[in-house]
């Protein structure tokens, strides 16, 4: 399944762009099948990324994780970690062991805390910079890039996580394996 990125030359409102639904569980996580998304769109070459997850207390060490990787490399990928409390990662790993390559600079983190219909959630808000993809990945964020990757959710030290795109029951967090397309098209 592809999932499109709309890459606009404004800044968007998170609600208008395409949610990425975390469907797909691993095992059995302890505190069960929680309902979690991601949302993003690039913006002037920058990629904005709201993750939501519907649990008001996860447990520490609980992340939301998003693996990114340049449709036409196999070499290496962007690997951004983030939690509530605003704790964030961002490394280059290598695709085929998952050690770091480099460890980048994190970006900031906004954290928003609410309701809806669905229940409780938490909400972290980033930005990954423009030069993270011309230099880092050296791979655009612009519309027509092709990029493939997954958004997890997992918690340290459990071997169950949650997916957005199905990952083989033997692989554990980071992974390469289950990485599906994500194309940007233009607003």
């Amino acid at each position: 399944m592809t999932f499109l990125i709309t890459d606009s030359d404004k800044p968007l409102l998170m609600d208008t762009v395409p949610a990425l639904k975390l469907t797909h569980f691993n095992g059995e996580p302890a505190r069960g099948e929680v309902y979690a998304y991601m949302r993003c769109y690039a913006c002037n070459g920058a990629l904005h990324l709201s993750f939501t997850e519907f649990d008001e207390a996860p447990p520490e060490g609980t992340h939301m994780a998003l693996a990114l990787m340049p449709a036409d490399k196999d070499d290496s990928f962007l690997y951004l970690t983030l939690d509530k409390a605003a704790k964030c990662d961002l490394k280059l790993l290598d695709a085929r062991t998952n050690n770091c390559v480099k460890a980048l600079t994190p970006p900031s983190v906004s954290i928003v805390t609410g309701s809806d219909e669905q229940g409780l959630y938490w909400c972290a808000e980033t930005v990954i910079e423009k030069e993270i993809f011309d230099k880092v990945l050296s791979s655009p964020m612009k519309s027509g890039s092709v990029f493939a990757g997954n958004v997890f959710l997992c918690k340290d030290g459990e071997a169950a996580f949650g997916s957005a795109f199905k990952v083989p029951i033997e692989e554990s967090v980071p992974t390469t394996a289950g990485f599906d397309v994500f194309t940007l098209v233009p607003y």
